[in-house]
């Protein structure tokens, strides 16, 4: 089968959401693939700029996929010429699909949360090939929308390892004199930050020297203040207003710590176990994709918190197995998850889409 040379890719947004960042990634490798990229998104936003940046073409259309409003979409489509759809998002997979229709082209949807299942585009539409981020993802799609295993491909989505220079593993082992414990991400009840504080209470009175950095935006921020203050930790955790995509904080701390409740496949964690920071996460959903207990990190109890405190006080005494735990994390990522590698699985895969629906396998 021969891989497309032209790729068009659908969002939602232009934005700095996670979404849109895998798709930056996306756009990366797709390119040092040799491939001709079209970035076509309903809405504009900041990351507009960086598409452009990595040599796609980029057009922001409202209407792209309303019938007849839609039409200019299609004719931009017709005239870039791709041989394949690829809404990002089941968010997108709706105005994606009409526009498939409109142009003749096939369409792949990528799957990156758990509740994509409750999508109706998802239940209508189980013909439609999807690619899931992971396993987790792949088994909810069949359990809950009858999705066949088979028209659901699992892989995950990559990052631009020149984001991520090799890290002095033994340096970043004594990085701080205190220790700076840190998490990131939208700050919502799911995502188990309220752990992460509670977790933070138990070290402290445990007389453990470390600082303890929330970073991100979200609706429970006054809740997590509140909960600091009620402990009386607030001297030693800081919240800082970094974007889910923010990685300049990551060279910062010593343990990045994931207490979420239910993950896709865990973004933050692929960025942290990248920039050589020893990862502590709950095991659920997708980050069993990323993490082996003990081997590429140590996985919990999701809303352990005192569980939580005992991996981060056996972390932070043992300074080699920090090292060790970190330096395995970074050559999963570089083997399984680099931008290049990720891109040329789903290059495959859009091949096999291509030729099931008849289409010429030309570029």
């Amino acid at each position: 089968m021969q891989t497309p040379k032209r790729v068009l890719l659908t969002l939602d947004a232009l934005d700095m959401s996670g979404v849109a960042f895998s798709a930056q990634n996306l756009v990366t490798g797709l390119r040092r693939n040799g491939v001709q990229v079209m970035v076509l998104s309903r809405l504009d936003g900041e990351r507009k700029m960086t598409f452009r940046e990595l040599g796609a073409e980029v057009v922001v259309l409202k209407h792209f996929g309303v019938p007849f409003f839609g039409r200019s979409a299609a004719a931009a489509v017709k005239a870039f010429q791709p041989k394949i759809i690829h809404a990002q998002s089941m968010q997108i997979a709706a105005r994606s699909f009409k526009l498939a229709r409109a142009t003749g082209l096939p369409l792949a949807i990528t799957s990156n949360r758990f509740d994509d299942c409750d999508n109706p585009f998802a239940s209508a539409h189980k013909g439609t090939p999807i690619i899931a981020v992971s396993d987790a993802i792949q088994e909810r799609l069949g359990n809950r929308a009858g999705i066949s295993r088979e028209k659901v491909k699992v892989i995950p989505n990559g990052l631009d390892l020149k984001h991520f220079p090799q890290p002095d593993f033994d340096t970043r082992s004594r990085l701080h004199h205190v220790p700076v414990i840190g998490t990131y991400g939208t700050l919502a009840e799911e995502k188990g930050q309220r752990v992460f504080v509670q977790a933070a209470g138990i070290l402290l009175r445990e007389k453990i020297d470390a600082e303890f950095l929330i970073m991100g935006h979200g609706p429970d921020k006054p809740e997590l203040r509140r909960l600091a203050e009620e402990q009386k930790i607030t001297s030693r955790v800081t919240f800082s207003p970094s974007t889910t995509t923010d990685t300049r904080n990551l060279a910062n701390i010593d343990i990045f710590v994931e207490p979420t409740f239910k993950e896709g496949l865990g973004l933050s964690v692929m960025q942290a176990m990248a920039a050589g920071v020893p990862v502590v996460a709950s095991g659920v959903g997708g980050i069993y994709s990323l993490i082996e207990d003990g081997e590429t990190g140590v996985l919990v109890n999701s809303g352990d918190a005192d569980g939580l405190a005992r991996a981060i006080k056996d972390l932070l005494a043992d300074e080699n197995l920090r090292s060790d735990l970190a330096r395995r994390a970074r050559e999963k990522i570089e083997k399984r998850f680099s931008a290049e590698n990720v891109a040329r699985e789903i290059l495959e895969f859009y091949a096999g889409v291509i030729e099931a629906t008849g289409a010429p396998q030309h570029a």
